[in-house]
């Protein structure tokens, strides 16, 4: 949990306004339905209104646009925002809005104003372009009348903030009845929990933040800026710098908004083949069911030529021995086929019902090869942390079929070619890896010399992995290399895995294969247990 009250945000309002200030928009874009981007040269400035986790951070990485689309509110911001100076962040007394106030010089040589409103307000968060009169000119999110009742948030409206009944930490005192999170402004429940009385509350807002962040069996319990310290935990992290606290914990919860958007896509497109795939298997279990007694058909029929010549058209049936299970038996005629057609019938039947269950057989063959090659698909999205890497899952989604491709623009700027693969240092040796099943085809065919050795997780999908060694191959490069196998393996934490591996000369890649798949001998298994690297 990333922990945000206005107290804390007001670290964040200072910290925004040291790095920004007086810096030029070059660049606004939006990221996501609910995510934009404003650009002064390396530095960018996200602004984000996930309900799940509303927030505005600085960094250099560049959040990607996945859709071309422009809202109205992008060309509004575009419009009134490009080219102007941010010359001040303002927060809303305690409260969690902040006032971005913007200057630009028009083409009269006159400076106009131009304030833009973030409301981190949960389901409720939301973007405000108003003018220098607090009339809105445009806004991010709109809500219906019956949504919002208090206030008019619309274009041409003026903007009015919410109100508030609370006191300012500055004015407490003695007295102030616990718990501060009810009658003081910016204090959130977790700091009013934390606060034995008012000097405290008084001594944090005089003092640096203190940035930490705790971890619980690897999984993050609390970022925060104020100190506080979680019941339960085993490891904390200390940063020095408010952004890149914010950029780990992105980074580790994976909830970066353009990470979080494609990888929901992909996600979604997945599982609707999934679900068509299992669709399938079910008809075709179904099929192999009804079938299963194929050879019945072929019994009855050579029992029915066996006293053929007894037959008049017309029967409904005949008695006949069974010379395959030495007993008599009644076989149904139709009344309307002579003895002849009777007997072709059946032959039929059981080319039909053999047919039927060879296909079957096949296709289940082809659809359970297909869902395994759907579940490596998850795993590699599971372990996506960077943008670059989901878009090569998304390429090759597009190349099987799973995902449309996006139409091509001409003015596009072409992007420079990325890294095939993804790599490992250590101190005489390197591990290469595959982060989707192109990447392993390049790492195990294009990157791997014949002599060196390939790892990978047994029958489960995961990376392929080659160990390129600078000195003769050691035990502990061996176990390294099984280790990041059974990483990045569908296998859970705390799971034995087991990872074969073999040198590059002994693998092939079956003609028409999906990417990803290779055939292996002269392999040997190590059991390791899945941990975090």
């Amino acid at each position: 949990m990333l922990y945000l009250d206005g107290i804390s945000l007001s670290f964040l309002q200072k910290d925004i306004e040291e790095k920004l200030n007086k810096r030029k928009i070059n660049r606004i874009f939006q990221n996501t339905d609910t995510s934009l981007s404003l650009h002064f040269g390396k530095q960018v400035l996200v602004l984000s209104c996930n309900p799940q986790l509303p927030i505005c951070y600085v960094t250099e990485d560049k959040e990607t646009v996945l859709e071309e689309s422009v809202s109205s509110f992008l060309n509004t911001l575009r419009k009134h925002l490009m080219n102007s100076f941010l010359y001040q962040v303002e927060q809303v007394g305690w409260d969690r809005t902040l006032i971005f106030r913007f200057s630009k010089l028009t083409e009269l040589g006159d400076y106009k104003q131009y304030f833009l409103i973030f409301e981190l307000m949960g389901r409720n968060s939301n973007l405000f372009l108003c003018d220098q009169d607090y009339k809105i000119l445009d806004l991010l999110k709109r809500f219906s009348l019956d949504e919002v009742q208090t206030r008019n948030l619309f274009p041409g409206a003026h903007y009015e903030a919410l109100p508030s009944t609370k006191i300012s930490p500055n004015e407490i005192t003695g007295t102030t009845e616990k718990p501060y999170f009810q009658t003081v402004e910016g204090v959130g429940k977790l700091l009013s929990e934390s606060l034995q009385n008012p000097e405290d509350l008084k001594l944090l807002l005089t003092e640096a933040p203190k940035i930490n962040l705790y971890r619980k069996n690897g999984n993050i319990v609390l970022l925060n800026f104020l100190g506080l310290v979680p019941k339960d935990y085993d490891e904390v992290l200390s940063f020095s710098d408010l952004q890149e606290a914010i950029l780990f914990y992105f980074q580790e919860e994976k909830i970066f908004g353009t990470l979080v958007k494609l990888r929901k896509q992909l996600e979604a497109q997945l599982n609707k083949r999934k679900k068509k795939i299992e669709q399938i298997l079910k008809k075709i279990a179904l099929d192999e069911k009804s079938n299963e007694h194929f050879e019945s058909w072929k019994e009855k029929g050579d029992i029915l030529a066996s006293c053929l010549f007894q037959l008049k058209k017309g029967q409904g049936s005949c008695e006949a021995f069974d010379f395959y299970h030495n007993e008599m038996i009644t076989i149904p005629l139709d009344t309307r086929k002579t003895p002849k057609e009777n007997l072709e019938n059946y032959y039929k039947k059981y080319n039909k019902a053999k047919t039927t269950l060879v296909y079957a057989q096949k296709r289940k063959k082809e659809m359970e090869e297909e869902l395994s090659y759907l579940e490596s698909l998850f795993v590699f999205l599971a372990s996506a942390s960077e943008i670059e890497v989901l878009k090569g899952i998304e390429e090759e989604c597009i190349q099987a079929g799973y995902s449309k491709a996006k139409p091509k623009k001409a003015y596009k700027k072409k992007k420079k070619t990325e890294k095939k693969y993804a790599v490992l240092e250590y101190p005489n040796y390197s591990l290469f890896y595959g982060r989707n099943h192109t990447e392993n085809d390049f790492v195990s065919f294009q990157i791997a010399d014949k002599e060196e050795y390939w790892f990978h997780a047994k029958n489960i999908p995961g990376s392929h992995v080659i160990l390129r060694s600078f000195i003769p191959i050691e035990e502990e490069m061996i176990q390294k290399a099984c280790q990041v196998a059974a990483f990045y393996s569908q296998a859970n934490l705390g799971d034995k895995v087991l990872v074969d591996y073999t040198q590059k000369k002994y693998l092939k890649k079956p003609k028409d294969s999906k990417p990803g798949f290779v055939t292996y001998t002269h392999e040997k298994g190590i059991w390791v247990v899945k941990e975090k690297l």
